[in-house]
């Protein structure tokens, strides 16, 4: 009898292609996701993942400014004249 897969586990008894369903393992994916509780539910996206990174330095910013350790004020107009706003660089047409 063979153990259950883990995390991570690949299928070597029989490779039938990323993706395929493999009946000894509980029919966990090879690739790791599938229905043996782990893998592709709880994956991000890099986009997800960069979302969430910005959400969490967000709210320590709001954090920081509640607590009074951190206070944001408008420029004066000579920082304004010193460092004028930075014109975004024109957008590339997609690559397809």
């Amino acid at each position: 009898m063979t153990a259950p897969a883990k995390q991570g586990d690949r299928c070597a008894h029989r490779y039938e292609g990323p993706g395929a369903l493999c009946e000894r393992d509980g029919g966990a994916r090879e690739d790791g996701s599938g229905s043996a509780g782990w893998g592709g539910d709880g994956v991000n996206s890099t986009r997800e993942r960069a979302e969430e990174k910005r959400a969490e330095k967000l709210a320590r910013v709001r954090e920081q400014v509640e607590g009074g350790s951190l206070v944001i004020r408008q420029m004066t107009d000579e920082e304004r004249r010193r460092y004028p706003p930075v014109a975004a660089p024109p957008k590339r047409p997609g690559r397809r």
